[in-house]
């Protein structure tokens, strides 16, 4: 039986998956699921998506964090991908039709530094199951997902491509650094003007092992450790978004801020030794990922010129990004 092919992307970030793909009248349906996994088949939050797959029960989105920054050596990535395939399909139907048969092209990323190593990219390949039907119940629906081809491209510059493809880089400045803020990974680059072929020509991509969670988790051990408590990363992350004072309504954030300064001013320095930066007045900042708004209010007296965009391509950049590709 012949089952039309759909593009399927994923941005499998730490702190969120972010899926993509195109529906038949040309809109693209777009989708978070929080990055976490539970075994406990006691598992009741509401945001947790039950997968019955292979013998085994999870719960994607609920429970502990699946956030090994090595993305080719976390665990459940595969059945992370079926649920999310099903949950794009499942937002894009019609009321009458039904999904039961899923087959689609995968698209995915991952850190430069990662997509770089041949050893990284094929044993991140290994983790997804390739050219076979796979029978399970998703939300207590059965489902069959072939996954008919898997291509994996470069995070932080598939964000870039989304967002040239959008026209938001008008060749204003000569030169540009992109900075994808993830939760324990930045992945940069930087692009060129050229002015021949009027576009930006990239660089020197690569990533820095510091991401949004990382500053907040040393700001929480802080807190901790002072006042044994048991605030998380997530907690204080929350507060720094949102522009709160207090941690909880408890703890005010300045009295803390100063453990994550050496830290914050050491991926500072990596990115100007990198690129060759006495500071950032002479670039402009294109900010793309989940992590960047609240990395932003940290580091702002550091950069000042940063692009315009919005918030959905900052998000959705390389889900986005992997389907323009």
């Amino acid at each position: 039986m012949f089952k039309r092919v759909r593009e399927v992307s994923i941005d499998l970030g730490n702190i969120a998956l972010k899926g993509a793909m195109i529906k038949d009248d040309g809109n693209v349906v777009l989708k978070t699921i929080p990055n976490k996994i539970s075994t406990d088949k006691r598992m009741m939050n509401f945001d947790a998506v039950k997968l019955e797959v292979n013998g085994k029960l999870l719960f994607v989105g609920a429970g502990r964090l699946n956030n090994n920054s090595k993305k080719y050596d976390r665990d459940y990535l595969h059945e992370q991908a079926l649920v999310m395939i099903s949950e794009l399909l499942d937002e894009a139907k019609t009321n009458d039709e039904e999904i039961d048969y899923i087959v689609v092209d995968l698209k995915l990323g991952l850190p430069p530094k990662q997509y770089f190593s041949d050893a990284a990219l094929k044993a991140f390949k290994e983790k997804f199951t390739v050219g076979e039907s796979i029978e399970c119940r998703i939300r207590d629906k059965y489902k069959k997902i072939k996954i008919n081809s898997l291509k994996v491209f470069m995070e932080g510059y598939s964000a870039f491509k989304a967002i040239e493809a959008q026209g938001y880089l008008n060749g204003s400045t000569r030169r540009l650094i992109s900075l994808d803020i993830g939760g324990d990974t930045t992945d940069t680059c930087d692009y060129e003007f050229s002015t021949q072929r009027a576009r930006y020509n990239p660089n020197l991509p690569d990533t820095v092992e510091i991401g949004i969670v990382t500053l907040s988790q040393l700001i929480a051990n802080e807190i901790n450790d002072r006042n044994e408590d048991e605030i998380t990363a997530d907690q204080v992350e929350y507060a720094i978004r949102n522009d709160f004072k207090l941690i909880e309504g408890i703890y005010n954030i300045d009295d803390y801020m100063k453990k994550a300064d050496d830290l914050k001013k050491d991926l500072i320095k990596q990115i100007k030794d990198k690129y060759n930066l006495v500071n950032f007045k002479s670039v402009a900042i294109l900010g793309t990922g989940g992590g960047f708004n609240t990395f932003y209010k940290l580091i702002k007296e550091d950069i000042v010129n940063v692009i315009e965009v919005p918030e959905e391509l900052k998000v959705y950049g390389n889900a986005i990004g992997y389907l323009c590709q």
